[in-house]
């Protein structure tokens, strides 16, 4: 029988990359107001890069769905990169731990949402939001039997303009953790650092920005 402190060292790793997987997929399934806005103008390829956190496998999609997906993943890395992002994160650290990257996506969609005017290109956020929500629907039979179902419109974006949606986001977010995590606690955190966090926001965004024109 193998002595428990081979076991555990044996099993840790796998352990770690279970967790760091599960992390990962948590920060990366809440900023779809950011991916709509960093979509170019072919409405296939917007689809792909708002729903590509839910895309494991290119094979058999059409091409500008694949597209889509490949640029959401683009955007994604060079976030994850970003030292304003990163700034972002070691600000929730503290209260959030290992899910302090996921509510900054939260936070940021909520940022993007309230100051619209500074970050969006001269429409409103719900005029931006109901064009968009007809652009996807004209494309959702391109995409996989089980995504169409769960997507048949997108007009909830606009809930991001507002704290109950922030907190509702929050929630959902915390069902998708095995762990039971409550993120709705990182609520208070969002007024407190509100203004560093639309500063590193605005770093940001135009640094996504060129990640989106070098693939158009």
């Amino acid at each position: 029988m193998y002595p428990l402190a081979y076991i555990f060292g044996t099993l840790q790793p796998f352990f770690l990359w279970s967790l760091a997987r599960r992390l990962a997929r948590l920060s990366e399934i809440m900023n779809y107001l950011a991916h709509a806005m960093l979509s170019p103008t072919d409405d296939l390829v917007m689809v792909g890069n708002m729903v590509g956190d839910f895309v494991r496998s290119l094979d058999g999609l059409p091409p500008r769905l694949r597209q889509g997906v490949v640029l959401h993943r683009r955007i994604d890395s060079a976030a994850n990169e970003h030292p304003a992002f990163r700034r972002s994160t070691h600000l929730l650290v503290p209260a959030m731990g290992h899910y302090a990257r996921a509510v900054v996506d939260v936070f940021y969609d909520h940022l993007l949402a309230v100051h619209f005017d500074d970050f969006g290109d001269g429409e409103t956020l719900d005029g931006f939001v109901q064009s968009v929500d007809r652009r996807f629907r004209s494309q959702r039979h391109h995409l996989p039997a089980n995504l169409a179902v769960r997507w048949d419109s997108v007009v909830w974006l606009t809930s991001y303009a507002h704290t109950d949606g922030v907190a509702r986001s929050l929630h959902r977010l915390s069902q998708r953790s095995r762990r039971g995590a409550d993120l709705t606690v990182a609520m208070p955190l969002l007024e407190e650092h509100s203004e560093a966090l639309k500063e590193d926001l605005s770093a940001l965004f135009p640094a996504l920005k060129d990640v989106v024109g070098r693939q158009r």
